[in-house]
């Protein structure tokens, strides 16, 4: 045999071993997991007080979602706005340049750098 077949035959056995421990791995744990619930068969637990209160929570599923959605957007429309007076006052310094450039004796329109009117109007 060539190297490069014994190779590919020690990595396939190597997978096999791998995908037996994978799986007895998993044996125990459910063996494991199967002693300690033993001893709550057949009575009330914590996890069944758990179970009814999400399911007494899910009458307010539909209010919880458009409270998410609501506030969702409210937050979007608050991060676009100051994104865009980013992009104004950018834009700003830019066009206020080019204009000088071409007429020094141009006025100003009255708008402040985010491109708002002052507070006093």
């Amino acid at each position: 045999m060539e190297t490069a077949e014994r190779r590919h035959l020690y990595e396939l056995g190597f997978k096999v071993l791998m995908a037996l421990m994978r799986c007895a791995l998993f044996a125990f744990c459910v063996f494991i997991m199967g002693d300690t619930i033993k001893p709550f068969a057949g009575k009330v637990s914590y996890a069944d007080l758990r179970l009814i209160f999400k399911a007494d929570v899910g009458r307010y599923l539909g209010w919880a979602i458009c409270i998410v959605f609501g506030g969702s957007g409210m937050v979007w429309g608050i991060i676009e706005r100051e994104l865009r007076r980013r992009e104004v006052k950018r834009l700003t310094r830019q066009k206020i340049e080019l204009e000088s450039r071409l007429d020094p004796n141009r006025t100003s329109s009255g708008l402040n750098s985010n491109g708002e009117n002052d507070e006093e109007e």
